[in-house]
């Protein structure tokens, strides 16, 4: 399937996601052992390691949350790949044209209802990556991992609110990047907390 086709099975999926996370071969009794789908579609055409090197550092700081979940490169595969509901989707794309000085500080975005607080669609602009790792000195595919895990953060907290540490801080500043602190990358304690506490809600709820 092409890049456009592909594009087309995640626009229509994301007009019936249905906002929840869907948990499946879960014990009740433990958020830890939740597991969730996590599909990564690339409308930007990276190059085939740097993609697997940024979906494997995605999945190693969701991981290290606490949470279990099967990653998807939907790029490849689109015609076995198209999202379920409840799917967590990633699109990593080119940006064109220009965009307000708040956006390009941005390196992505999440759609969270703000009411419901729900959400499955993620979008990560990798040019704005490349600008960023550049000027950083830092390697372009693991800025990329940690930016899909960020929304993928927001996706599962079902926040577009930020921590002030941690992977889901607002601003990642140049000599953050560049000290490559660990504790700067994963998920602070608080949003381990709530990311297990919501997977457990969503489980007690499946239960039912």
């Amino acid at each position: 399937m092409t890049l456009s086709s592909a594009a087309r099975h995640v626009a229509a999926a994301t007009a019936v996601l249905v906002a929840t996370l869907v948990v499946a071969s879960v014990s009740p009794v433990s958020a830890q052992a939740a597991r969730l789908a996590i599909r990564v579609y690339d409308f930007a055409a990276l190059d085939g390691p740097v993609r697997s090197t940024a979906v494997d550092e995605a999945r190693t700081i969701v991981a290290d949350a606490g949470v279990s979940a099967d990653w998807h490169d939907c790029t490849r595969n689109s015609d076995a790949c198209g999202p379920e509901p409840g799917d967590l989707v990633v699109r990593v794309v080119r940006e064109t044209g220009t965009s307000g000085i708040q956006w390009r500080r941005a390196l992505g975005y999440s759609v969270v209802d703000p009411v419901a607080g729900t959400g499955t669609l993620a979008t990560v602009y990798v040019n704005r990556v490349e600008d960023s790792a550049r000027h950083a000195g830092v390697d372009v595919a693991l800025l990329l991992g940690r930016a899909v895990a960020h929304e993928v953060g927001h996706l599962m907290l079902r926040t577009t609110g930020h921590g002030t540490e941690g992977l889901m801080r607002e601003i990642w500043t140049e000599a953050e990047m560049a000290r490559n602190v660990h504790d700067d990358w994963v998920f602070a304690t608080p949003e381990r907390r709530q990311i297990r506490a919501t997977l457990q809600r969503t489980l007690q709820s499946a239960a039912r």
